[in-house]
């Protein structure tokens, strides 16, 4: 790495002795060498061995990255082209491939995969279809969970009033077995004791 330009550097040029100093000036040397000659040479011959081997968006992602360090070595400029051809094609049948599964996340990663190639081919239009998509389904979604809560304020009250019926039924029965029946079976009673009848079978 290129240090001339730090804090510490300047410092070490200024104030350190003269051993330090030619210590210091021998390592920017080689690493300004390596920057410009060795570097690229070696980032070149990686990039040839990704390149023999590269499968997807991933692999050709990152040969673009290191092919746009090294631009004016050799022919890396039209390696970087032919490359970023091949990842902006990668990105794109990846992108028709979502959009054909049709659901939610996919339409978002599609889209965001889009977004990086706009200008090609089509791809500014299959962005747009995957925007109206997305909205068209979240309202979908939203719906859904609207008439979902519905569903279940509705069952909820449906069950608490099942529950209050029979409750009430209960509160009936016992009314009638506890208090109405024996009221009346006690003024039968009474009736057919005043008058001096016999008393009939009263169920109890």
């Amino acid at each position: 790495e290129d240090f001339s330009v730090c804090h510490y550097y300047k410092k070490i040029m200024q104030f350190g002795d003269e051993n330090l100093k030619n210590e210091v000036s021998s390592y920017l040397d080689n690493a300004k060498n390596y920057i410009n000659n060795e570097m690229p040479e070696h980032i070149y011959n990686n990039v040839i061995e990704k390149i023999k081997c590269a499968k997807d968006i991933e692999d050709y992602q990152e040969i673009v990255k290191d092919l746009s360090s090294i631009i004016d070595y050799k022919d890396a400029k039209v390696l970087l082209e032919k490359s970023q051809e091949e990842l902006n094609n990668k990105i794109y049948n990846k992108a028709e491939e979502l959009i054909n599964s049709g659901s939610l996340d996919d339409y978002i990663l599609a889209r965001d995969y889009l977004k990086t190639i706009l200008s090609w081919k089509d791809s500014n239009n299959k962005y747009q279809h995957c925007n109206k998509q997305i909205n068209k389904i979240k309202k979908i979604n939203i719906t859904k969970s609207r008439l979902k809560n519905i569903y279940e304020k509705v069952k909820e009250f449906a069950v608490n009033h099942v529950y209050i019926t029979i409750i009430i039924l209960i509160i009936i029965f016992l009314l009638f077995s506890k208090i109405i029946f024996p009221f009346f079976n006690y003024q039968i009673a009474m009736h057919y004791y005043n008058s001096n009848q016999c008393l009939p079978f009263i169920p109890p």
